[in-house]
């Protein structure tokens, strides 16, 4: 599948929904590290570099480092849920949108529900390791797999 491209929208990488094979092709199989999709997601220095394992029409699952002082930037927003899983170190998600705030330390798991602007800073001193798991199509041609531009001035509250 080549990448799509829609007159509103970003272009879509071929990848989305196609790895580690074709929704038609759907088999159980090992994801090795030279089978994993590096990717970056952010602008500047606000980014992380996701590794993609797995990118379905039903499922996407990653892992993202955060440095210690680091975020990502623009916020992000999905139209399914996402749960991160701390491997390392302490993240802090933030809705700059409601300044909803979430501290999620290795171990634990945070829940981000469908349409929930999220921002993941790391204010500790060692890097954060995040699992991140999109339930559902991520890419829409109509609403996803593109910009989407966050409307209106973050609300970021203090501890």
């Amino acid at each position: 599948m080549s990448a799509k491209e829609n007159k509103d929208t970003a272009t879509i990488p071929a990848w989305m929904g196609n790895h580690p094979f074709p929704p038609d092709q759907k088999r159980p199989i090992l994801i090795t590290r030279e089978q994993e999709l590096s990717t970056i997601y952010g602008v500047g220095p606000d980014r992380v570099a996701p590794r993609i394992y797995v990118s379905t029409d039903k499922i996407l699952m990653s892992d993202f480092k955060v440095p210690p002082g680091g975020h990502f930037h623009p916020p992000d927003i999905h139209v399914t849920d996402e749960p991160y899983y701390i491997l390392k170190g302490t993240v802090t998600i933030v809705n700059p949108e409601t300044g909803d705030t979430i501290e999620a330390k290795a171990g634990e798991a945070a829940w981000i529900p469908a349409g929930g602007w999220h921002v993941a800073f790391n204010f500790g001193d060692e890097e954060a390791i995040v699992i991140a798991i999109i339930a559902g199509k991520i890419w829409d041609e109509d609403a996803m797999g593109s910009a989407i531009e966050f409307k209106g001035e973050p609300q970021y509250l203090k501890a």
